[in-house]
């Protein structure tokens, strides 16, 4: 089987893509972080059972009724309560895959998506699958590995995607899923933006060391841009599909979306952070990085203005409510 590689860093829609490919017949499953590349850079072994307590506890809680997926945090929340699987239906072929011995990480990877495959109730399985879409999170923290290297000595037919998207942007939609979540934590007030810009463009510098991989930007992602997504797509994997983009739906997470929901940008249309912060960031969020105490300043200025938006927010939510 194939696999495509999307690598993403927050809020970059990368499962809009993975969403797209899945009409060309690959796996597009709510199934994430297994540790592929910890097992690929050797930070883990096959005889670590990472992996397959992943496949489980994903495969538990979507056995279970609840809200997932869908374009934004507030079109999560508005969901249905509904199961994603039934367990029943593999569950003596789950027994032997935890009791299995693997000896590639290749095979442990793609047997734990056909399983899942094989438990869908929300949509159709796919009985013959062309390939597996992986959609990583943390390449940043493999700087010092050459993660392309490793998944081509690992799988023979492999491809990259990187998504690339503003930083201001990408902050706006970052700091939604802090506003919305809906428990009180101590992660919910105190922001560091150094701290949340650091990683942001170490993820933009891992993407150096991807070569011949398909760059896409998030504007590129949606209407009236999308058809021209779909062309590139189909050239760089090389495969051909007659579905019709506009009549079909597409998974995001296990969320089913019609097209225009789906191709339609929704958290650039709302100002999560207060449009000072915006404005504010782009007169001097230059100075980062110069030195230690010109962090601490910037970082304090825009703690205070996260601080203005987050209340702001949970208050107009709280009213919606009422209302």
């Amino acid at each position: 089987m194939k696999l495509i590689v999307i690598n993403s860093f927050g809020p970059m829609g990368s499962t809009v893509v993975s969403s797209l490919i899945e009409h060309y017949g690959f796996l597009n499953l709510p199934l994430r972080k297994l540790g592929l590349n910890d097992y690929l850079a050797g930070i883990r072994d096959l005889n670590d059972d990472f992996l397959k307590k992943k496949l489980l506890n994903t495969l538990k809680n979507f056995n279970k009724p609840q809200k997932v997926g869908g374009v934004s945090v507030l079109d999560r929340d508005n969901r249905v309560l509904d199961r994603k699987i039934k367990i029943e239906i593999i569950e003596e072929e789950l027994n032997k895959f935890f009791e299995k011995k693997f000896t590639s990480i290749k095979d442990m990877y793609f047997e734990s998506f056909l399983l899942f495959n094989k438990a869908l109730i929300y949509k159709s399985c796919n009985k013959n699958p062309l390939g597996v879409i992986e959609l990583t999170t943390d390449i940043d923290k493999y700087q010092s590995q050459n993660l392309q290297k490793l998944y081509k000595r690992e799988f023979k037919d492999v491809y990259f995607i990187n998504i690339r998207r503003d930083f201001l942007s990408w902050l706006n939609s970052f700091v939604s899923q802090y506003y919305a979540y809906p428990k009180l934590k101590i992660r919910n007030f105190f922001f560091r933006l150094s701290n949340v810009k650091r990683n942001f463009k170490n993820y933009e510098k891992s993407l150096i060391e991807f070569e011949d991989a398909l760059d896409i930007n998030f504007d590129e992602i949606f209407i009236p841009n999308n058809l021209n997504l779909k062309k590139k797509i189909e050239y760089f994997i090389n495969v051909k599909s007659d579905f019709d983009l506009e009549k079909s739906n597409y998974d995001l997470y296990g969320g089913i979306t019609d097209y225009k929901k789906t191709f339609t940008k929704h958290d650039d249309n709302y100002y999560f952070l207060p449009k000072i912060f915006h404005t504010l960031y782009k007169k001097i969020g230059n100075y980062y990085f110069k030195n230690i105490l010109s962090d601490l300043i910037l970082d304090f200025i825009f703690q205070l203005l996260y601080l203005f938006g987050y209340f702001k927010y949970k208050n107009n939510a709280k009213n919606t409510k009422e209302n």
